[in-house]
Order: C-alpha cells, then structure tokens, then sequence
C-alpha cells in the first residue's frame, strides 16, 4: 500500500494484510528515495498524520513473535516508536484522530 503525505512532498510503501517484508520506504514527490531502513520492523499500511509530520504504520517483527504492533515515526518514519507493544490482543491501524 502507499499513502501521499496531506501535504504531497512524500510517498511512503509498505505491504498489507501481514505481508510486509520490507522496511519503510519514503519518496519525494518525484519518487527519489529519501528514506529506507530494512526490518525489523516491516512496514504495512502506512499512514500520514493529518499536517504530514508523523508516519504510523503497523509492523511485524517476525523473529520475535511475528505479532503486529502500531509504530509512528517522524515523516521518514525513521525513529519510530512502538505505541502498542504493552497492549494483549490484535491491533488495527485505524487512522488519526483530530486534524490541523
């Protein structure tokens, strides 16, 4: 899956539904690579906040559990941090709440 940051300056790639091997990939508007880091975590179903200053995704780190976890990073989605890992059940990226 891909999602525009609001402000159209970045395209982050990721999998969906569990399959994401891959680590985060971030694109310029002209698809010039600005950003990658391999897994773990991978990164699915990637997501911009609302005034595009924060990347969330949901991530499998495999060779721990294989569990999936909500993640959000800065705009590259470099320096995430794991806002579920402490949570019991599935986890579902749903989107941001509350807007600019």
């Amino acid at each position: 899956t891909a999602a525009w940051s609001p402000d159209g300056t970045r395209i982050a790639i990721g999998g969906a539904g569990g399959q994401c091997p891959n680590g985060i990939h971030v694109f310029d508007r002209t698809l010039t690579p600005i950003s990658r880091r391999d897994p773990p975590p991978s990164m699915c179903e990637p997501m911009y906040s609302p005034d595009s200053q924060f990347l969330a995704f949901t991530g499998i780190v495999p060779n721990v559990d294989g569990r999936v976890d909500v993640y959000a990073g800065n705009f590259n989605g470099q320096s995430a941090a794991n806002l579920t890992g402490s949570l019991k059940g599935t986890i579902t990226l749903l989107g941001w709440v509350g807007g600019r």
